[in-house]
């Protein structure tokens, strides 16, 4: 359609109306507080009104009221959906995995940070240094997502799937802001809480722990660590393969008849010869 400034509704001559013309596309915008339910039932008392004032020409034709998303995209939202859902559970799945190796690598540090509380530094320094590198690391995740989904994105417009109005799909302002209110989340989130750990162990019982025990104290914890990712991790993939299912099986669902070697065309009779039901039955058959 290009850029348009201003739009100029169509205009005819009184001479110029048919009732029988159906060639135009009407959308219209709900006043305040009205429903699609509510337009409908209006709709429908005018499609009674022109029925009694046109019996012959509205004979078999009613009015249905569709809400322009459904009309544009059609069942396309719940796919949408699908994806969405199997999305967030790979990116709990990646958390998870950072959130575990974030851990064991404050364990592997505890002894450093601890000689260095032991030296004077504060425990609120010590937790803006681990939440630091927990934000860095995961803009760093956070901006190589943003790239890999453009690259993505041109990919799958590029493969011409059926989809309405992929070619309109893009990555705009709100993308990125979500991509950076994920990453300031995650980093918040599951950066905190080994950070927390660390600087709320007393330091001077950690140096003193060099005994067996305390070695098998710690390999205890990197021992029950792997057991929750392996558990978490194993549910979240299920759930994630069980919405990758739903979502092929969608796309599978058939139209009712065999689609091969069929064609389609519609054909749209103008007038006067064919005003009348009878005369446009004639030229079908």
């Amino acid at each position: 359609m290009g850029t348009r400034d201003i739009w100029i509704p169509p205009q005819w001559e009184p001479d110029e109306w048919e009732a029988s013309g159906r060639f135009l596309q009407v959308v219209g915008r709900l006043a305040p507080g009205a429903t699609v339910e509510s337009a409908q039932r209006e709709m429908s008392e005018l499609g009674e009104q022109l029925l009694a004032e046109h019996p012959q020409r509205q004979a078999g034709w009613t009015v249905n009221v569709v809400a322009l998303r459904e009309q544009v995209v059609g069942d396309v939202s719940a796919m949408l959906l699908i994806v969405f859902g199997a999305v967030c559970l790979v990116l709990i799945i990646a958390c998870a995995n950072v959130a575990s190796l974030l851990v064991t690598r404050s364990i592997e540090r505890h002894q450093e940070l601890s000689v260095r509380a032991a030296l004077g530094a504060n425990r609120g320094r010590l937790l803006r240094q681990l939440v630091l590198e927990s934000a860095i690391l995961s803009g760093a995740g956070g901006a190589l997502g943003v790239g890999l989904a453009s690259v993505g994105l041109r990919l799958l417009v590029a493969s011409g799937p059926d989809i309405p109005r992929l070619d309109t799909v893009g990555l705009d302002g709100s993308i990125v802001l979500f991509a950076f209110l994920a990453t300031a989340v995650t980093a918040l989130f599951f950066g905190l809480a080994p950070a927390f750990r660390v600087v709320t162990v007393d330091a001077g019982s950690w140096l003193r722990e060099r005994d067996a025990s305390g070695r098998r104290e710690v390999r205890r914890l990197r021992s029950t660590l792997v057991v929750v990712q392996t558990a978490l991790s194993l549910m979240l993939l299920i759930g994630a393969g069980l919405l990758v299912r739903s979502l092929a099986a969608r796309l599978e669902v058939g139209v009712g008849f065999d689609t091969g070697r069929l064609l389609t065309a519609e054909v749209e009779l103008r007038g006067p010869a064919y005003d009348e039901a009878a005369s446009r039955a004639t030229f079908f058959r």
